[in-house]
């Protein structure tokens, strides 16, 4: 089956998201032995390529992953502190977790950016729960795909 072939299932997230709320994740799970060369010519098949290149996730990959966004999603409800975030909380800008027009004249201090996730985590919260039931559905309705590919911008 080809890339094309598995593209019939698609959406389209803000590239500040992905960068926030994603890279951590699909990063943390890159498999760099997946066979991208036969996919791609221009894949190095590494690393996550940031730009324009695909880069694949097998199915039994994503389920981990998106097992792995579910208790990310539920410890920053409950355990805010818990050591398992520190990664995923290391990529959160203030400005992911405040939309509001006039965020980019504020300059909060260090604290002041750290009380802002805090105090609207339900953001991630929210990200991460719609994208794994997105994920899931997508992958229920083409099953005969093997793979997820994220690429962008």
């Amino acid at each position: 089956m080809s890339l094309e072939d598995c593209l019939k299932e698609e959406i389209s997230i803000d590239e500040e998201d992905v960068f926030a709320f994603l890279y951590f994740f699909l990063d943390k799970y890159f498999d760099p032995s997946f066979p991208y060369c036969e996919i791609s010519s221009h894949h190095n098949g590494k690393c996550f390529e940031w730009y324009l290149e695909p880069n694949l996730y097998s199915y039994e990959t994503m389920k981990r992953m998106l097992q792995d966004m579910e208790k990310c999603a539920d410890l920053l409800e409950r355990e805010y502190e818990n050591p398992y975030l520190d990664g995923v909380k290391e990529r959160y800008k203030w400005t992911a977790f405040n939309r509001n027009t006039d965020c980019w004249s504020k300059s909060p201090t260090d604290e002041e950016a750290k009380r802002i996730v805090r105090d609207n985590v339900h953001v991630a919260v929210d990200f991460y729960r719609r994208f794994v039931r997105r994920l899931k559905a997508m992958m229920e309705h083409a099953p005969e795909c093997q793979f997820i590919s994220f690429s962008g911008p």
